[in-house]
């Protein structure tokens, strides 16, 4: 197998994992297709791939930014593929701490680690909304501790359905510091174009200000699909 090759099925690997659908014959025919490619053209060789294997407009936008993650000079490859192996970590504990804090009768709530993420991710009023339903509930009348499987129940379904409505897409446990690459990069091509999608769906009083950055890379694509069609 040559250097190719091995880089379009190492590149497959990440779409399927990213939730691309691909099948044998399609990667067959990607690298087929390549052999009558400018591979020195880098627009080209993406036009090419996805021509193969992006089908769905959601798949296209799985692809795109799986191809411009995957398809860097070694070293910029590295230093990305790093710097998200950290932020992961970190992101991870953050999701610890936040859940942490989730309490009835200062009894920890126990959740999946789904449901943690889920709750991380909330938006602020979202987060404000459970915070003071367990404020209530533990100091109500007559509430006792043995309350607390109930409380637990409800807030594990208000979390459940937080899930089903974002469609969120959450943080693998194989996604460590020993992680493959191809799990990395996959992990973050889906944050990225999940994350945009559902931005797009929030107002502005839900947008936190650690998303401003994704705000404002969504605003000028939309500025620049207009510009090209006016």
């Amino acid at each position: 197998m040559n250097s190719l090759t091995t880089n379009i099925v190492e590149f497959i690997s990440v779409l399927r994992l990213a939730g691309v659908r691909v099948s044998i014959s399609e990667s067959i025919d990607a690298i087929y297709a390549l052999e009558f490619a400018n591979l020195s053209d880098r627009t080209e060789v993406k036009t090419v791939l996805a021509a193969c294997l992006a089908k769905s407009q959601l798949e296209r936008a799985l692809f795109s930014e799986a191809f411009e993650k995957f398809f860097l000079a070694p070293g910029a490859k590295a230093k990305l593929i790093n710097a998200k192996r950290q932020q992961f970590e970190v992101e991870k504990q953050n999701i610890i701490e936040q859940a942490a804090q989730l309490k009835f009768q200062n009894e920890t709530i126990e959740l999946s680690d789904d449901l943690k993420e889920t709750y991380y991710k909330a938006s602020k009023k979202e987060k404000e909304d459970i915070i003071e339903f367990l404020s209530k509930t533990s100091n109500g009348k007559n509430v006792k501790p043995s309350f607390k499987p109930t409380i637990e129940k409800v807030i594990k379904g208000k979390l459940q359905n937080l899930k089903q409505k974002t469609g969120s897409v959450f943080l693998n446990e194989t996604t460590s510091v020993n992680s493959l690459d191809s799990e990395i990069i996959a992990e973050d091509v889906i944050n990225s174009v999940i994350i945009d999608n559902n931005l797009l769906q929030k107002s502005v009083s839900d947008i936190n200000i650690m998303d401003m950055p994704k705000v404002m890379k969504i605003i000028k694509q939309i500025t620049e699909k207009i510009r090209k069609h006016s």
